[in-house]
């Protein structure tokens, strides 16, 4: 169950990550010059992603091997 739960939140931060990198690039094909608030919002979404992994690693029992499949 926490190894499913491990998953899950690894598969949010991609999305997070992925959606981080592609504000940028909608951003400067629609010519939109908000690149300041474009920077706030993939730095907010990397924050929160670290933040939501970290508060839960301690609950990661220590011989579940398939939950640190990432690291």
């Amino acid at each position: 169950m926490v190894a499913e739960a491990f998953a899950a939140m690894a598969m949010l931060t991609m999305v997070l990550s992925r959606a981080a990198i592609l504000v940028p690039r909608l951003q400067v094909r629609v010519g939109l010059q908000t690149s300041c608030w474009a920077w706030v919002v993939s730095f907010g979404s990397w924050a929160f992603s670290h933040i939501f992994i970290m508060s839960f690693l301690p609950f990661v029992r220590k011989d579940d091997k398939s939950a640190f499949f990432l690291f």
